[in-house]
């Protein structure tokens, strides 16, 4: 179907058809308006007394009929639907748009025909007086078919419903703000995740003070916008913790995009999924400690300190310094079990490793290599300094009473000591201190031996 013309394509068309007219002056007025009328694209009919009693040909074509004189001598209502589509009925109606036409000289409205075919369609409808007298009331009505524009209108609406559905129940935070700092519009989500209304931040500024309270962090929130604005299009995605309506706080992602004259901002709630965040780190925290260290004295466990002892090996021969290590073993042991029951005994180990922590300069490690045996790694060791180190740890550990839940217990250790010479392995290391270890036992225990 041919797009119906707008009111100035009309208006230039009529323009372009007087002009036309002038070219034939030689004729008669009643010649000239019936070349205009028969001429034009637009449907033009005659109403004399609420009856058509003449109309051109574009007419006939756009109602469907074989001639005029079918539809000749009726009512404008005759050629319209009971009603019309504001529910008017069309023949009350009617008579309402030509008297209007007759008062004012002019009347436009739109109206819906029916087609021979029976087929309901709209028109934009012009009506202009000729004559107003008593009985010979006639008007001259020009009808354009609006269909396509209805149709596009209708589907601009309905693409305008669409997307207000979608800006109603989209689980996010839709905001539109002005080329002013103004905002134009927030969307249910946005009033249901921050408790504001358009009414409670009618600009950017209040909002900014409202859900960024504190002055620097506010500052930052602003330097972050100010830089994204620079670049039309799509900005930055920023997280940034703001303060609601009702007092909470929420952390919130924030996406935004820069158009010319507009700014659409996309909120997130992500509170929970950060709360979510923190609690997985903190399970993985918990689980590396776990993998990494003995359960019952928090201490390395076996693993995880001879994985330490390699990489400080490495270090170590890097950097062209000394390591040494110490086997150490609870003495008699046993003996504390059996005296005490084995409950008393794990309170032995766990008040044992922490007077060694206490006493370890803070880049040593202690380990607890099995059962009652503990292994040390103390990088950068000066060897003058290694006697003193590892003896006032014996010491320490003999002067102190290990508390457990029957009292204090005291205990003493022996040391088995090796140090690195550049080349050694982990394995061969802890072989020369379990030899020196041994001996240290042999010896009476209470003391420490260095390998040979």
């Amino acid at each position: 179907m041919e797009e119906s013309p707008t009111r100035e394509e009309l208006k230039q068309r009529i323009s372009e058809l007087e002009k036309e007219v002038e070219s034939y002056a030689v004729l008669g007025q009643d010649e000239k308006y019936r070349i205009l009328f028969e001429k034009s694209k637009d449907a033009i009919l005659i109403i004399k007394n609420e009856k058509f009693v003449d109309c051109n040909q574009a007419t006939i074509d756009m109602l469907g009929y074989k001639n005029k004189n079918e539809f000749l001598q009726t009512h404008p209502s005759e050629l319209s639907p009971d009603t019309q589509t504001y529910g008017r009925d069309s023949f009350t109606k009617a008579n309402e748009m030509m008297d209007l036409a007759l008062k004012n000289g002019s009347n436009r409205f739109e109206w819906d025909h029916i087609r021979a075919n029976g087929e309901v369609f709209p028109v934009e409808v012009l009506l202009t007086t000729i004559s107003n007298q008593k009985g010979d009331r006639v008007i001259h009505a020009i009808w354009r078919d609006i269909t396509e524009r209805k149709l596009e209108e209708k589907a601009r609406q309905k693409e305008k419903e669409t997307f207000s559905i979608i800006l109603e129940s989209t689980p996010h935070g839709i905001t539109l703000i002005d080329s002013h700092n103004k905002y134009l519009y927030v969307n249910p989500y946005f009033t249901e995740i921050t408790g504001y209304t358009l009414k409670d931040i009618p600009t950017r500024e209040d909002w900014f003070k409202k859900a960024y309270p504190e002055k620097n962090y506010r500052k930052k929130v602003c330097e972050a916008w100010g830089n994204d604005s620079n670049d039309k299009g799509q900005g930055k995605n920023h997280e940034f913790k703001i303060k609601c309506k009702n007092g909470q706080s929420k952390f919130i992602e924030f996406r935004s995009t820069f158009l010319k004259d507009r700014t659409i901002s996309v909120l997130t709630d992500i509170t929970e999924q950060n709360q979510a965040k923190q609690e997985l780190k903190l399970l993985n925290l918990r689980l590396k400690h776990e993998a990494t260290h003995d359960p019952l004295t928090g201490a390395l466990n076996r693993r995880a300190i001879l994985d330490n002892l390699t990489k400080e090996l490495i270090r170590a021969k890097r950097r062209n310094t000394k390591l040494s290590i110490g086997l150490c073993d609870i003495d008699h042991f046993k003996l504390v079990n059996d005296r005490h029951g084995h409950q008393v005994g794990d309170d032995v180990l766990c008040s044992f490793v922490k007077v060694m922590q206490n006493t370890l300069r803070p880049y040593d490690l202690l380990g607890r290599y099995g059962g009652e045996e503990f292994l040390l790694v103390m990088p950068d060791s000066i060897v003058s300094a290694e006697e003193g180190v590892y003896d006032r740890l014996r010491a320490k550990i003999a002067d102190h009473k290990m508390i457990t839940r029957s009292g204090e217990v005291s205990i003493t250790i022996s040391i088995g000591i090796t140090s690195s010479t550049g080349d050694e392995t982990s394995d061969a290391m802890i072989a020369k201190a379990d030899v020196a270890l041994y001996r240290a036992k042999e010896n009476g225990r209470n003391q420490l031996v260095f390998a040979d």
